[in-house]
């Protein structure tokens, strides 16, 4: 016999004197779990006992992870009210725009940007780029700016370490479309990892690129689409708390869809990645399908 087993079973003594009412384990379990599954199981009374997943009961969770309660009801994200379905079919490109622009830009109390940002100036004083944040039709119209904002868009993103502002540019004179310009920072919640001195997580950069090519689709396109396909190109380490240029244009208008190009760039123009979205008309989709309000 090993010092290993003469140690487990000397330690097994122990707890089966300390906790007398505790049922003793099988031969089979001390030999598969720990000496910290062991004595857990017996400082919990023998409630508790080790699962073949690693380390869920010596650390007292039924689950890798843990677990909490859910109380949201995932048919009510499901179930578009009767007026929201109305008005996901009455709303046009031309009113989306105008009523984005009309909106504006609120104010990000928890915001990542330092005052006087160049890049946001340089926008700001360009009156053919307007500034605008994401709607969506709600129960009360076709374009709600969104109350409680999103993943990424609103205080609420930008809480998270997700700050991007956008404008849109009018259609130059030989241009069929307008473009998207903005600027974006993001800040340690959307880092590789919190503390660890690396740069932007490829997720959050991937998502500036789908956030605002979707923008854009609405714009020039339809209001009511989805991302139905995007090819992502990270060239270079994004980084954290800097301020980046975002810049988005339509690739193609054919049928049901809608090609866009987006760019991440730094202050001076290098590339930082890159996508190319499709999107799909879901207004034409629907109506293909024979749904409707």
């Amino acid at each position: 016999m090993d010092e290993s087993t003469i140690r487990l079973i000397n330690l097994i003594d122990v707890l089966s004197e300390k906790y007398i009412d505790v049922p003793e384990i099988s031969e089979e379990c001390m030999n598969t779990w720990s000496t910290e599954q062991i004595t857990y199981y017996y400082e919990s009374g023998g409630t508790n006992k080790p699962s073949s997943l690693n380390g869920m009961a010596s650390q007292g969770h039924d689950q890798p992870g843990g677990s909490v309660e859910q109380t949201e009801d995932p048919a009510a994200h499901r179930n578009t009210p009767a007026s929201a379905r109305a008005n996901q079919f009455a709303a046009t490109v031309a009113g989306y725009r105008a009523q984005t622009i009309a909106d504006g830009l609120p104010s990000r109390p928890h915001g990542l940007f330092p005052p006087r940002d160049p890049l946001l100036r340089e926008l700001a004083e360009d009156p053919t780029a307007h500034p605008f944040e994401k709607h969506l039709a709600g129960e009360h119209s076709p374009y709600e700016l969104l109350r409680n904002g999103s993943w990424t868009s609103g205080d609420e993103a930008a809480q998270a370490g997700f700050d991007m502002r956008l404008f849109y540019k009018d259609k130059q004179r030989d241009d069929r479309y307008g473009t998207i310009l903005g600027a974006a920072r993001l800040g340690d919640r959307a880092s590789i990892g919190n503390g660890y001195w690396m740069s932007a997580h490829g997720g959050a950069v991937e998502s500036l690129l789908d956030e605002a090519t979707a923008e854009l689709g609405k714009m020039e396109f339809s209001p009511m689409l989805s991302t139905i396909e995007a090819g992502f190109k990270i060239k270079k380490s994004v980084p954290l708390h800097t301020t980046l240029r975002i810049e988005c244009e339509i690739r193609e208008i054919k049928g049901m869809r809608c090609w866009v190009d987006g760019y991440v760039k730094d202050l001076s123009g290098v590339l930082l990645a890159s996508c190319l979205a499709q999107l799909v008309d879901l207004q034409q989709l629907w109506a293909a399908q024979g749904q409707s309000p």
